[in-house]
């Protein structure tokens, strides 16, 4: 799986704190797997 590292940084910075690291988690999970 490919990462856009740039899509990736803005979204963090849209992402509310909860939801923003469940989601980095998934990124993390996806990107080990």
């Amino acid at each position: 799986m490919t990462l856009d590292v740039g899509g990736v940084a803005r979204g963090l910075l849209t992402w509310d704190k909860q939801e923003h690291l469940v989601k980095l988690a998934i990124l993390i999970l996806a990107a080990v797997l």
